[in-house]
């Protein structure tokens, strides 16, 4: 495997100075004539697997339950949560000439996470289920 082929990620903490200066060091250790693409972000901490945990474990099953008794309606979990992610996930912009697209839970950050699964709680309540809150059991 040539030098080129390989990858480096590195998360820059603010308490670990030591990995800026190993990034810094990478960078200037590149060799100069090769073009490289390099990508610096600001770090977003994905959704939590007990965020996901609640949604698929709690939430969708509640709603599935209370579409069965309530309307006699039967959808696979599959088709609920595809359902919900049209209707609250948020939505990457569209590249030219293409629409928005859904951004999936395994995409979304904390914060996002949050705002999609409280804004089925908020739906859901007034369709008339109260489903737990993840923090109240």
């Amino acid at each position: 495997m040539a030098k080129s082929d390989i990858t480096q990620h590195y998360i820059l903490w603010p308490h670990m100075p030591t990995v800026r200066d190993n990034v810094i060091r990478a960078v200037s250790d590149l060799e100069s004539k090769t073009a490289w693409d390099i990508t610096i972000k600001p770090y977003r901490k994905m959704r939590t697997d007990p965020q996901r945990a609640y949604l698929f474990g709690v939430v969708i099953p509640a709603i599935r339950t209370h579409l069965i008794e309530a309307k006699g309606v039967t959808a696979p979990e599959e088709d609920i949560y595809e359902e919900l992610l049209q209707m609250f996930a948020p939505r990457r912009p569209p590249v030219i000439g293409e629409e928005y697209q859904v951004i999936s839970v395994s995409k979304m950050d904390v914060a996002q996470m949050s705002q999609f699964i409280d804004d089925i709680l908020r739906h859901m309540a007034g369709e008339g289920l109260a489903i737990p809150d993840a923090k109240n059991g």
